[in-house]
């Protein structure tokens, strides 16, 4: 805990089960790693496997921009899809843009929409991380977002900057518990 906010730490990118080996690294650190469904897969083995992991949605095939692509109609058929293979009810879209389209599914769908503190695109009555207060209410914790891809597995824990100070802190919220809802 730093500054009394609990840790939030955030993997993005999870595509393959190769890449879970950095997850056993970080023992039962609570943290919410976003996946790919369209690429991943179900991941009710993986939950499983890691109790201390909400996998949320990384997009359904996470191209760039791909939820601006979106109809409202194709939006929540692949958050349906999503939901279905065991993924939590959260979505960090890639390069963190989206429309109302997605926003609007979001909504219908219970899903809580990770967004960056730039975007202004919100529905009334939907759940966001951080929210439209951005970074006032994400204070309340000390959140920490990197790629999978961009981190080689062996030294990503002792290269990150700030990693072994975020270690010493406490874990234990995620987007999901975090998140607020909209108001008009």
């Amino acid at each position: 805990m730093k500054n009394g906010a609990p840790n939030l730490l955030e993997l993005t990118d999870l595509w393959d089960e190769s890449q879970l080996g950095l997850l056993e690294q970080f023992g039962d650190l609570p943290m919410t790693v976003y996946g790919i469904p369209n690429k991943l897969g179900d991941v009710e083995g993986l939950k499983k496997r890691f109790p201390w992991v909400t996998f949320g949605m990384h997009g359904f095939e996470c191209t760039p921009y791909e939820c601006l692509t979106w109809t409202e109609e194709v939006a929540r058929e692949r958050l349906e899809i999503g939901l279905s293979l065991g993924y939590a009810p959260l979505l960090l879209p890639p390069g963190w843009v989206y429309d109302i389209e997605t926003a609007e599914a979001c909504k219908e769908l219970g899903i809580v929409l990770r967004h960056s503190f730039m975007s202004k695109v919100f529905v009334e009555g939907m759940r966001a991380f951080p929210g439209p207060d951005g970074y006032r209410v994400q204070m309340k914790c000390m959140p920490l977002i990197t790629s999978l891809l961009r981190n080689n597995q062996r030294d990503w824990i002792g290269n990150h900057p700030g990693f072994k100070d975020f270690l010493r802190g406490d874990g234990g919220v995620t987007p999901l518990s975090c998140a607020v809802e909209v108001e008009a």
